[in-house]
């Protein structure tokens, strides 16, 4: 996934700043904008503790209390 994720960022000819968007990345979840002359996109704030948790649990056999 990192390699695929490096090989986008390659091809990356310019890049635009909204300073007036405001997301809020305290709060997990998914938000969706719409900017005039650049198009669609969408933010996910994910639990990056709660997705390491789950993956440590798929390779360790940790015993439940």
């Amino acid at each position: 996934v990192t390699n695929a994720i490096y090989a986008n960022t390659t091809h990356i000819s310019t890049y635009s700043i909204c300073p007036d968007l405001t997301c809020d990345f305290s709060q997990i979840g998914r938000s969706e904008f719409d900017i005039d002359n650049v198009g669609h996109f969408v933010v996910d704030v994910i639990d990056s503790v709660k997705d390491y948790v789950e993956l440590m649990q798929k390779i360790f056999d940790f015993k439940k209390a």
